[in-house]
């Protein structure tokens, strides 16, 4: 037997009643919000992820799915998708459209990652990008988004853990006093803590080793550092996150991973025995203004969040949320017999060339079976039709609801259900 991929999961039929919930309330808020849906390649030269995301973070150093094909191009499975949308907003020419450019995804990405119960080596996330505009509006609105999100879908005991990163003069600065304070305090990091202080001191705050967190404590903090302009952009922010009532907190901390983020950023964690836990973070996201001039293009404003969908769906199992699973209705054809089969297939034909909402189980020879079966799906009626009737030139029409049956003549079957289905 060969064994599938480490980490690349199927999704089975009985899963699927979560991720059809997901995408259909998906759908409706990008609506709401006026959010189109982008959908980007699977593979993307690998050059764009290291030009954006940064060469020294541990994405490209050690997660990338990346090969050479047979004609000597370097590709890479999509890690995530921020990239590839300015990628293609830039490429299609979106600058002309009507800004901002609001577009949003659910789609699967990959990353060669350690494997636990809540990381996955192919994963999905649902995701917004608001591109074209730098106003602190779009930014709470984007976290608004996600929280109008969470809250549709019944999940509640979440909080937004919120930081700004500042510009990139901003940012500049910062760096230099925190690789000042990290080489001071240079001993008590792990050795991995210590590798990065030159290079990518900003991931020292995020390290979950204890040592390491009791010296990010008392470091610097970039609020600190801020210009005026960025610093009134992030109360603007906090302001209207107040007026929107999110539940969010401020966490100097939060740094996120990827090099292309600037000023707001933000992270979902949860909370457990109510307790925050971020290693259990449901998404998160920022302000991404340089990340254009990375990937070669003009300097363009962006802001954007990702979801992590197997995480939520994890989420909901553990907390005790079922998606809701719509009525199907309609009518069930019954059968009993070789014979009745035939004129029962027939039969299905026409009902669905009228436009009625029938289901059937062919496979099925058990009429007991067929019938749960028709109530499983939440059926209205059931036409049985066995040999007698197959004669006799009629069906028995059963409701499903009551249990009462009565016998009809075959050829007042349709008019007969056309009455009853619009009264029901």
């Amino acid at each position: 037997m060969i064994e599938p991929v480490k980490g690349m999961p199927d999704v089975l039929p009985h899963d699927q009643g979560y991720w059809d919930f997901l995408e259909d309330t998906l759908k409706r808020i990008a609506y709401q919000f006026d959010f189109t849906r982008i959908r980007t390649p699977l593979l993307e030269k690998t050059e764009l992820f290291i030009r954006s995301v940064g060469k020294q973070t541990d994405l490209v150093q050690k997660e990338l799915y990346s090969f050479k094909t047979k004609g000597g191009d370097a590709l890479t499975l999509k890690p995530e998708n921020t990239v590839p949308v300015m990628r293609a907003y830039l490429e299609n020419g979106m600058k002309m459209w009507t800004q901002p450019v609001k577009l949003y995804y659910l789609d699967a990405f990959f990353r060669h990652e350690r494997l636990s119960h809540l990381t996955w080596r192919q994963f999905h996330q649902i995701g917004f990008e608001e591109i074209g505009l730098d106003g602190s509006g779009v930014d709470a609105e984007l976290i608004y988004i996600a929280h109008r999100f969470l809250t549709a879908i019944g999940l509640d005991n979440y909080e937004f853990q919120v930081n700004t990163l500042g510009d990139e003069a901003c940012q500049g600065a910062y760096l230099s006093v925190l690789r000042d304070y990290l080489k001071t305090n240079k001993q008590p990091l792990c050795v991995n803590c210590q590798g990065r202080i030159a290079k990518r001191p900003l991931s020292v705050l995020d390290c979950k080793e204890e040592k390491c967190q009791r010296v990010a404590r008392i470091a610097p903090k970039t609020i600190d550092a801020l210009c005026e302009p960025c610093r009134e952009h992030f109360k603007e922010v906090l302001e209207l996150l107040d007026e929107l009532e999110v539940p969010y907190a401020l966490n100097p901390f939060v740094v996120r991973g990827l090099e292309y983020y600037a000023r707001t950023i933000f992270e979902i964690w949860l909370l457990r025995d109510n307790e925050l836990d971020p290693g259990a973070a449901l998404g998160g996201g920022g302000r991404y203004d340089g990340l254009a001039r990375q990937i070669g293009g003009e300097a363009t404003p962006g802001s954007g969040f990702g979801l992590g969908v197997e995480r939520i769906i994890e989420t909901m199992r553990e907390r005790g949320i079922q998606p809701p699973y719509a009525k199907q209705g309609g009518v069930f054809i019954a059968q009993l017999g070789f014979q009745a089969k035939k004129r029962a297939m027939r039969l299905f034909a026409e009902l669905l060339s009228e436009g009625m909402p029938v289901h059937s189980s062919f496979a099925r020879d058990s009429l007991s079976a067929q019938l749960r079966m028709a109530d499983k799906l939440g059926t209205d009626y059931a036409v049985v039709l066995g040999e007698k009737e197959l004669y006799d030139r009629s069906v028995i029409l059963r409701d499903m609801r009551t249990g009462n049956q009565e016998t009809l003549e075959l050829k007042d079957l349709l008019s007969e259900l056309k009455n009853r289905l619009a009264l029901s």
